[in-house]
């Protein structure tokens, strides 16, 4: 029988601050990502980079941390996330090949009948993957 290996991923420094009256200041996230590390977490999930200033400063610090753990920030599939996901220090992708994303859908008809959101998040997604894998 095989050993199988167990990997855990945290989402409390993103997911966390989603609970109602939870907002953690700088240090606390940056010393909460070090004792997940010091754990064994395998992956951190630091936050989400695109909202700028302390939650991107913070993901920062963390990175330059010298932790062990995966760091990785939640982004939409849009360049300029992508682009500020490397200016934060999230340089390694968590877990071979996955880049964390969200792609909202609506139900919505073709783009030339007035809805275009669906279309051009599909568009949107194809120059994503394309920049990333340049």
């Amino acid at each position: 029988m095989s050993e199988r290996k167990i990997q855990i991923v945290d989402t409390t420094l993103r997911d966390g601050e989603q609970t109602a009256g939870v907002v953690f200041a700088n240090r606390e996230k940056v010393r909460i990502a070090k004792l997940l590390d010091e754990l064994g977490v395998h992956q951190i999930e630091a936050g989400i980079p695109v909202m700028g200033g302390d939650e991107a400063d913070a993901i920062k610090e963390i990175c330059q941390s010298g932790l062990k753990a995966s760091i990785m920030g939640w982004n939409r599939p849009v360049i300029k996330d992508l682009e500020l996901r490397w200016h934060v220090g999230l340089t390694r992708l968590p877990f071979p090949y996955r880049l964390p994303t969200f792609i909202s859908s609506t139900n919505c008809r073709p783009p030339e009948n007035g809805c275009w959101r669906k279309w051009f998040l599909q568009w949107n997604s194809l120059r994503s993957t394309g920049y990333i894998s340049r």
